[in-house]
């Protein structure tokens, strides 16, 4: 309910030209999920597995901070659950007021385009 509330999707400007595409064929998830596992360099399938590896790495490293915690700063039981709401109101926080700034200063296209670019990437 919050994000549909807060964070709606932009509108989607006309298209510039006069025929409307047509719709893409008809597919099951199933046949979809099939497609992303057999070609998983296309653009798209590759966004789909940054984000997969990404939360699987998001998933780990909140369980390793619960250990981290406990063996450095003796965090225990009780008082773990503050660290997870903090990281909470951080992240929904930075979802509402930074990403939406930058979203409706420079827009959602160019927002994306100043992450690191591949070139960034192969530097040393």
């Amino acid at each position: 309910m919050f994000a549909w509330k807060w964070l709606p999707e932009s509108p989607r400007p006309p298209y510039a030209y006069a025929q409307r595409p047509t719709a893409p064929s008809r597919r099951t998830i199933k046949q979809a999920l099939w497609e992303i596992v057999e070609r998983p360099s296309a653009p798209a399938h590759r966004v789909i597995w940054i984000y997969v590896v990404g939360m699987l790495a998001l998933n780990v490293v909140i369980g390793v901070m619960a250990l981290y915690f406990k063996d450095v700063y003796g965090v225990t039981e009780q008082t773990i659950g503050y660290f997870f709401t903090i990281f909470g109101v951080v992240g929904v926080a930075h979802a509402v007021w930074l990403v939406g700034w930058f979203n409706q200063r420079f827009g959602e296209i160019r927002t994306m385009q100043m992450g690191p670019s591949r070139s960034s990437w192969a530097s040393p």
